[in-house]
């Protein structure tokens, strides 16, 4: 891989979370993404060396916590896509305390991902 602001190759490891391919990303070049799970690195004042030298330098606990976060995600957007699906069944069924249910859990998933999105 070529860092676009330089000429000379950057080796990113693989995605610690899925073993995906990362790549550099942003408008600035800022941050390493992986283009299967969308597990970020970016600038902060933890890492001054840059993104990509923190993207290749993980603590277990670095990698056990983001894991545990992109699957929080998967399974979050998994169910924005399947809720739907089955409160529009149970009202067809006639089941209101089932279409109230799975509100609630559509909500909570809803709420999840804000609230990721917004760390």
């Amino acid at each position: 891989m070529t860092d676009p602001k330089h000429t000379e190759p950057v080796d990113l490891l693989p995605c610690p979370f899925c073993g995906g391919e990362p790549r550099i990303a942003g408008m600035a070049e800022d941050y390493v993404e992986c283009t299967e799970c969308d597990a970020t690195v970016g600038l902060d004042g933890n890492n001054p060396e840059g993104p990509i030298a923190a993207w290749n330098t993980r603590t277990a606990a670095e990698a056990a916590s983001r894991a545990r976060e992109a699957r929080l995600r998967g399974v979050a957007k998994d169910a924005l896509v399947a809720l739907p699906v089955m409160i529009a069944l149970l009202r067809k069924v006639g089941l209101t305390s089932g279409v109230e249910v799975g509100e609630a859990m559509l909500a909570s998933a809803r709420a999840a991902l804000t609230k990721r999105a917004n760390k």
